[in-house]
């Protein structure tokens, strides 16, 4: 009964919280779930914080299901009050998602305020945990550590997400907007996006770990390098993520920390799509890096790199 009320503090840890909801988030949560399930081998449980549990579970019938089968687990009550916020245990979660509830700048708002609230309760908890009081120290400044995903409406409130410690800023209304204009110039262009982007059997965003010992086969090769690799065994590659970690090998997500990493290196972006810089072009990726790819499925993706490994292994040197 505590738990059908939301009322159940969550224990669990790298799991995914989301606040915010809208007609679409059912749909995102069935979708999302689909996804993982194909994708990832270990179980990631959603939380979704919601004003009203009851109400959710009335008129949302695959949420119900979802919440039944222990899929995903709801709490009642508002992600800016510090009672929601321990309640659904967001500190060791691994992503906090924040949707827009409606297209409003009323909206926008609030989810700025949601973010706030969230980015200070983080702060304020690391700062006092006294198993972080050294490498703060060390590192001189408190290290942004908790992922946070925002949607939004209106780009005019971007800037002040990004400063709320928020990681990726999600502008609906650009995409729609650019797409359709897009669209007006080169016809057919959104069917083509609409395929890449949802998700669907045969043609799916996959990543592929370079610390990985099956994956070390790519460490050391610049863009152009990777692309002609993967294409011999039909993988086509989409981006590098350049990642970076701290001396701890804590992966780094401030944003701040990222953009002075990037430009030290000499890049413009961690994300290289279409390399055409001197330094893009001659970036050899590391072992911490991130290849970002088109696969059939994950376990065509695995199939496919140990053949490319025995392929390397036969070549003559």
């Amino acid at each position: 009964k505590k738990r059908n009320k939301g009322m159940k503090s969550i224990t669990l840890k790298n799991h995914i919280v989301l606040c915010g909801w809208n007609n679409s988030t059912e749909s995102f949560i069935e979708n999302f779930l689909a996804n993982i399930e194909s994708q990832i081998k270990e179980k990631q449980k959603i939380v979704c914080v919601v004003e009203n549990v009851e109400t959710i579970r009335n008129q949302y019938e695959a949420i119900k299901s979802f919440h039944d089968l222990h899929k995903i687990e709801l709490i009642e009550g508002d992600i800016k009050q510090d009672k929601t916020l321990k309640q659904s245990n967001i500190i060791h979660a691994k992503t906090v998602v924040i949707f827009s509830e409606d297209s409003t700048d009323a909206s926008d708002e609030k989810t700025l305020l949601r973010a706030l609230s969230i980015s200070r309760f983080c702060r304020k908890f690391h700062l006092n945990d006294s198993s972080t009081k050294s490498k703060r120290r060390d590192i001189g400044i408190y290290s942004d550590s908790t992922y946070i995903i925002a949607e939004l409406n209106n780009e005019k409130y971007k800037d002040d997400l990004l400063a709320a410690d928020v990681n990726e800023v999600v502008c609906s209304n650009n995409y729609s907007r650019n797409i359709i204009s897009q669209s007006i110039i080169n016809h057919g262009l959104s069917n083509i996006l609409d395929k890449i982007l949802t998700f669907n059997k045969g043609n799916e965003f996959y990543t592929i770990d370079l610390s990985k010992n099956l994956n070390k086969i790519f460490v050391g090769k610049t863009f152009d390098e990777l692309l002609i690799m993967l294409r011999r065994v039909h993988i086509q590659l989409i981006a590098i993520n350049v990642v970076y970690h701290d001396k701890y090998n804590n992966k780094i997500i401030d944003n701040e920390k990222k953009l002075s990493l990037t430009q030290s290196d000499g890049l413009e972006s961690s994300i290289i799509i279409n390399p055409s810089s001197k330094n893009e072009l001659n970036r050899k990726v590391d072992d911490d890096d991130v290849l970002v790819v088109f696969a059939e499925d994950e376990h065509d993706l695995s199939k496919k790199i140990k053949q490319l490994n025995n392929l390397l292994k036969k070549a003559p040197k």
